[in-house]
């Protein structure tokens, strides 16, 4: 994870984010159009530049998430993050219990 404070800005790393996909019943990742960090537009929830069924799986993934009470980030399909994440203290994998990150 690295340093947490330098990471501080991203949302992500000691806040309460994560990245996702989702998987076939073999536990083969679904079509979504890019793989992961591919930090270019072919990325953004609303990208008509993916395939349908990419489109479609995006838009599973963020009816999923989004019914359960999670934020999305509309450049990245992946990302999802609790409302209002910067409000939360930092944490780093130091001061979690060890094996949980």
């Amino acid at each position: 994870m690295g340093d947490v404070e330098s990471y501080a800005r991203s949302g992500i790393p000691g806040r309460p984010a994560f990245d996702l996909t989702l998987l076939d019943r073999a536990g083969r990742e679904l079509d979504m159009g890019t793989g992961f960090d591919a930090f270019t537009p072919l990325s953004h929830h609303a990208s008509l530049e993916v395939s349908q069924t990419a489109q479609a799986n995006r838009f599973t993934l963020l009816g999923i998430m989004t019914a359960a009470g999670w934020d999305f980030y509309r450049n990245e399909w992946w990302h999802y993050q609790l409302f209002n994440s910067r409000t939360y203290p930092l944490f780093s994998n130091s001061a979690l219990p060890e094996g949980l990150m």
